[in-house]
């Protein structure tokens, strides 16, 4: 969710289909010092000065190179990313800004910058980590990290694609979820669609779940049956971080005929009338009062009562190498 707001606030630094690979650096710039091993990263490992000097420097030019900082980060520039040599830099931050809730600093933060550099191609920034489940990378705003799709993790290292230069750090969420999203939670919904009754349960093909857990989150029903052919019904809502419940998005889908009627809070938002409680012990429940959308012109009633109790859970984060350009 968050990767995609990245990606138009950097609308200059997201690369183009070719800076998803790690080039071959023509010069390769050892710019860290002599000081002791790299710090091996934790939680907090942006809160001290690191195994080196806090900043390093080196001058590259047209033929390309690599500025390494001996606490683990590296910034890779492919040859004619540059028009002219200029000097880089990569500082570790002493004091990062602490990540929203569940997240925790996977490694050090730094400073990338190359000042009056307009760069022709994508670089690559490449960060520490410490490991862990659910790793991401995100840039420093105002006031807070934004978080986009990193390109590729490793054990040791998380990297992206750029053509503009900030603040970035390694994330990522300690929270133990689920392996399997299939049958998470539990619920019923009792439903009539264009006349006909329907009942079908979450369990076990479908799941009931709480996602993206933090300043704003969003919770999926789905509840799914295939005896015969498959039939589902994919209720969708925001929830603020003051708690206020919101419907997004409401389909229904019946594999027999191959139709998904659907109706959203932005497409039809005088078609979707939703009321959906939830008590201190979990428990949902709700009502619906749609109408749903097929083609252009095509629409049906749907009327529904339901009933959950959610799990949390959030999906793994893709792995986007070929970051659009705007």
């Amino acid at each position: 969710m968050l990767s995609l707001l990245c990606c138009v606030l950097l609308l200059s630094a997201c690369g183009d289909d070719d800076g998803a690979t790690l080039p071959d650096a023509s010069v390769a710039i050892d710019a860290g010092h002599d000081g002791g091993a790299p710090d091996a990263g934790a939680s907090d490992a942006g809160s001290d000065a690191g195994g080196c000097g806090v900043r390093v420097t080196a001058t590259i030019g047209p033929e390309g190179g690599t500025l390494a900082h001996c606490d683990g980060a590296s910034l890779v520039v492919p040859p004619g990313a540059m028009s002219s040599a200029a000097e880089l830099s990569i500082e570790r931050v002493a004091s990062p800004l602490a990540p929203v809730s569940p997240y925790v600093l996977a490694g050090p933060a730094f400073t990338f910058d190359a000042p009056g550099v307009l760069f022709s191609d994508s670089v690559d920034v490449v960060l520490p980590h410490d490991g862990g489940q659910r790793m991401e990378m995100a840039v420093q705003g105002e006031e807070e990290w934004i978080f986009f799709e990193s390109c590729e993790v490793t054990e040791t290292t998380i990297s992206q694609s750029f053509r503009a230069l900030g603040t970035f750090v390694a994330l990522h969420d300690p929270t133990p979820y689920p392996e399997r999203l299939t049958g998470l939670g539990e619920g019923r919904i009792d439903f009539t669609f264009g006349g006909i009754d329907d009942e079908i349960d979450v369990d076990p093909e479908g799941h009931a779940i709480d996602e993206d857990p933090g300043e704003g989150r969003t919770l999926t029903l789905l509840f799914r049956r295939s005896a015969e052919s498959l039939v589902q019904v994919d209720l969708r809502f925001t929830i603020s971080p003051e708690g206020e419940v919101t419907p997004a998005q409401i389909q229904h889908y019946d594999g027999s005929v191959g139709e998904i009627w659907s109706a959203d809070v932005f497409a039809w938002p005088d078609d979707l009338a939703v009321t959906i409680t939830r008590d201190e012990a979990g428990a949902i429940e709700g009502t619906v009062d749609a109408t749903l959308h097929y083609g252009p012109d095509q629409t049906r009633p749907f009327t529904a009562t339901f009933s959950a109790r959610s799990e949390l859970y959030r999906y793994p984060p893709e792995r986007a190498c070929e970051l659009p350009e705007g």
